[in-house]
């Protein structure tokens, strides 16, 4: 076997630096098909939008790895737009510089050779710090759901199919109001070895969103308030809440309007009828059995109050898919 070649590597070496000197993560490709393999045979996959470059920035600038990862770039519209720009569709990831309705689709994701002399085309797909760092983190989510027990899935499926029927309605108060969550989390208070778990819902809302008191002091409800959160002793339906929480000024009604449709939410994390029917028997009995005291809790907070030792006990709920554990 010969020698490599030194001079060939530099070569190698100067066209991947030449090529990729300036490219950073998020930048868009104007390249309208990418190779990909399917049962072992190679095929191109179409991409009339182009590309968007999800490798990390460190590696697209070294001759090492050799390869940029690259997935389509597509254009969304409405709901589906609104969804991903808010960050509750983790397939879309915003790529603002090219237009708001502008999305790197990561359902699909190939590789292409940094000496490809049509990745030294480029156009700037993020711009800010804050775009940076937003698509950075999305990329990252994208492949680090944490895997529910399969026996959990079913309590939160209603939940995840409620908010994407609210979300897809242009206008409707639930939907508005769920625009208004940062993310939506688990605790699950003695961990996740074995059940029954002890599951909190965590509702994170936007910074300033939930109004806060003078020394911490929580006000009580107003009377009327509490009356017509409970008519009879039950609680309103959601949507019933967040248009009348979307309509109020007052501090002390807005706060517990939100913790009422938080409520509310938690209340739909139960499995349904209709798939508990489909279990087998065994399965079944696992899915009742799944949750201590057969009911999910819930607290509010905002962004800013969900500390970074919470965050790494919680796991975060993707509304678009739920993850179910790895093989054993």
């Amino acid at each position: 076997m010969s020698e490599p070649d030194a001079s060939t590597d530099e070569a190698a070496i100067a066209v991947v630096a030449h090529h990729t000197k300036d490219i950073r993560q998020g930048d868009h490709l104007d390249i309208n098909k990418v190779p990909l393999s399917s049962n072992g045979e190679a095929d191109w996959l179409a991409t009339p939008d182009g590309l968007v470059v999800i490798s990390q920035t460190c590696d697209i600038v070294r001759p090492d790895p050799p390869h940029l990862l690259v997935t389509p770039l597509v254009r969304l519209t409405g709901s589906d737009a609104s969804e991903a720009r808010g960050g509750k569709r983790p397939r879309y990831v915003a790529v603002p510089e090219l237009g708001s309705d502008a999305f790197a689709d990561l359902s699909v994701i190939a590789s292409l050779d940094k000496q490809d002399p049509d990745v030294a085309k480029f156009t700037r797909g993020l711009k800010t710090d804050e775009q940076i760092r937003f698509f950075g983190r999305a990329v990252g989510r994208r492949f680090a759901r944490f895997p529910f027990p399969d026996e959990v899935v079913p309590w939160f499926q209603p939940l995840q199919k409620l908010v994407r029927s609210r979300y897809q309605k242009e206008g409707n108060p639930e939907g508005d109001a769920f625009a208004r969550v940062a993310e939506l989390r688990v605790e699950a208070m003695d961990g996740w070895t074995a059940p029954p778990y002890d599951l909190t819902l965590v509702v994170i809302l936007e910074p300033g969103e939930l109004p806060v008191f003078a020394g911490d002091e929580m006000p009580d409800i107003p009377r009327e308030l509490e009356t017509w959160l409970r008519p009879s002793g039950t609680l309103r339906p959601g949507i019933e809440i967040a248009d009348r929480l979307l309509k109020e000024n007052d501090a002390t009604s807005r706060y517990f309007l939100w913790l009422g449709l938080a409520e509310s939410w938690a209340n739909r994390c139960r499995p349904a009828t209709a798939a508990l029917a489909r279990l087998e028997p065994v399965d079944r009995e696992k899915v009742l059995a799944a949750v201590a005291g057969d009911a999910v809790g819930v607290e509010v907070l905002t962004a800013d109050e969900f500390g970074l030792d919470r965050y790494r006990r919680s796991e975060e709920l993707d509304l678009e898919h739920l993850s179910p554990p790895p093989p054993r």
